[in-house]
C-alpha cells in the first residue's frame, strides 16, 4: 500500500512537471517562428533595399537568400551572416548623390540591431531544442513510474488470487 501511495504521489508530481514542460516548449516554439518571421522580413527587407539603392552594381549582385519560414538553424543564420557581411560592405562604401552610409531599414533598423536580432534567434532555436528534450525526458520518466505502477498493480492482483479463494470477502 506504501509503494502504492509514492507511486500515486511521484505520478502527480511527474504529470505536473509535464505539464510544466509542454507550456516551455509551447513558449519556445511560438517565439522562434515569430522571430523566424522577423528575421525572414528583415533580411526580404535587405534584399529589396540593395536593388533598390544599387541597381545594376556587380557587387551587390549574389544576395542573401530568405530562408523558408520553417527553416532550420542553418538556413537562417547563413542568410543572416550573408546580409550582415553585405551590411558591412554597404556601410564602407562612400557617400554618394544617391547613397550615404549607414544603412537603415524601416523603423531605423541598424545593422547592430540585426545582429541582436541573429543572436535572439540562434538562442531561440536553442531554447526550443532544449525544452523539447524536457519533454521527452518528462515523459520517460512519467512512462518509467507508469509502468512500475502496473507492474505493482498486477502483481498486487496476483498475490491476492494466490492468497484468497475467489469468494472470500478479504
Amino acid at each position: 500500500i506504501d509503494d502504492f501511495g509514492d507511486l500515486r504521489a511521484g505520478l502527480d508530481t511527474a504529470k505536473t512537471l509535464l505539464q510544466t514542460r509542454l507550456n516551455d516548449w509551447e513558449s519556445a516554439r511560438v517565439t522562434l517562428e515569430q522571430t523566424r518571421r522577423t528575421a525572414g522580413d528583415r533580411i526580404a527587407e535587405f534584399n529589396r533595399r540593395i536593388r533598390a539603392d544599387f541597381p545594376n552594381n556587380a557587387a551587390f549582385s549574389r544576395l542573401p537568400t530568405v530562408p523558408n519560414r520553417t527553416g532550420g538553424r542553418d538556413s537562417f543564420l547563413d542568410a543572416m551572416d550573408d546580409t550582415l557581411d553585405l551590411w558591412a560592405r554597404v556601410n564602407a562604401l562612400p557617400p554618394s548623390p544617391l547613397f550615404t552610409a549607414p544603412l537603415l531599414l524601416m523603423g531605423g533598423l541598424t545593422r547592430a540591431q540585426f545582429l541582436t536580432l541573429r543572436t535572439t534567434l540562434d538562442a531561440a532555436f536553442t531554447t526550443r531544442g532544449t525544452t523539447e528534450r524536457g519533454v521527452s525526458q518528462q515523459r520517460l520518466t512519467r512512462n518509467t513510474l507508469q509502468t512500475r505502477a502496473r507492474d505493482l498493480m498486477v502483481t498486487y492482483r496476483l498475490k491476492i488470487e494466490a492468497l484468497y479463494p475467489p469468494e472470500s470477502p478479504q
